[in-house]
């Protein structure tokens, strides 16, 4: 991958700003016609994607499936490209995101600016 990864990013270069979230998600990956599921929580929730410390080995650019119990909805299915792994966490970018997924993102982020104070 050419120039700066999310990780090397300062906040204040970040798209959108991130919101602590903290929450059990499940991240499929499709290997070799096989699918490896691992468990990770969240850290921090943002409009274009989640950072999660996981318990299994990701790659960057591998593109997963994830399950995540957003605020105030049932658990939202997305698909996210895998951006970068430090150790065990890890960030994911949203891909191919349909407008009512969007939505529930949206919500979910002015939620949890209100609760972390950041209105």
């Amino acid at each position: 991958m050419f120039g700066s990864s999310a990780s090397d990013l300062r906040p204040e270069q970040r798209r959108s700003p991130r919101f602590p979230f903290d929450s059990l998600v499940r991240v499929t990956a499709s290997r070799l016609g096989e699918e490896a599921q691992v468990w990770g929580r969240s850290t921090d929730l943002c409009r274009e994607g989640i950072g999660v410390t996981v318990t299994g080995e990701l790659t960057p650019e591998e593109l997963v499936a994830m399950q995540i119990p957003l605020p105030s909805t049932k658990p939202m299915n997305v698909r996210a490209s895998v951006r970068y792994c430090n150790q065990a966490h890890c960030g994911f970018e949203f891909v191919d995101v349909h407008n009512h997924q969007h939505d529930a993102i949206e919500a979910a982020c002015e939620k949890l600016s209100k609760a972390s104070g950041h209105e």
